[in-house]
């Protein structure tokens, strides 16, 4: 618990420069990309939730970015085989001092900071599967493809932990709507057993 919450200081502490220098700019454009579409659409209505949602989503991206496009340390590797890194570093916990930190920063972490990225992207989409599940791989694939030149690490079992973590946030979608439409329901039945009396 300790080594996730220093991840969540770290992402935080170091990407929030880029959130405040890049925001200016995806306000701009957005606010002139909505005055466009309602200048050409009388009946165009803006939607609050998504609109805070992309956002958010914009925010949370630049932060992802500032992590993995760091310059690394050593040189640059590619590693095709799924399952291997994880397999190697679930042998390593009880074997070597750090076999858990690096379990939990290459697993944990990998599923964890797509969760979010899963639910906003279920937001944007209506709850389209295939798309929510596209776009996050995509965003998993753009970051490993700028690993190599980094002289980092490019691995297959990422974008398969990523795209885990996107399925986990888009099953809390799922959750939550039907947690809305179970509290809407009891509503409408209180209000239905109130006016019959």
């Amino acid at each position: 618990m300790r080594l996730l919450l220093q991840f969540i200081s770290t992402f935080l502490s170091e990407g929030l420069p880029a959130v405040i220098i890049m925001m200016p700019c995806y306000l701009f454009f957005r606010a002139a990309y909505l005055s466009y579409q309602t200048e050409e659409n009388p009946f165009y209505r803006v939607n609050v939730l998504k609109e805070g949602v992309g956002l958010l989503l914009f925010c949370y991206l630049m932060m992802l970015f500032t992590q993995t496009f760091s310059a690394g340390e050593g040189v640059s590797f590619l590693e095709l085989i799924p399952f291997r890194v994880i397999v190697t570093q679930l042998a390593d916990i009880g074997r070597t001092e750090d076999g858990l930190r690096g379990f939990v920063y290459n697993v944990l972490c990998n599923i964890a900071v797509f969760i979010p990225i899963g639910l906003m992207i279920s937001v944007l989409t209506d709850g389209r599967f295939a798309l929510t599940i596209a776009a996050s791989l995509g965003i998993s694939l753009f970051i490993e493809s700028t690993q190599l030149p980094l002289s980092r690490t490019t691995d297959v079992d990422d974008l398969i932990l990523n795209t885990t973590g996107a399925l986990i946030g888009y099953g809390l979608y799922r959750l939550i709507l039907l947690c809305a439409g179970k509290i809407h329901n009891n509503k409408d039945k209180n209000k239905t057993q109130s006016t019959s009396c």
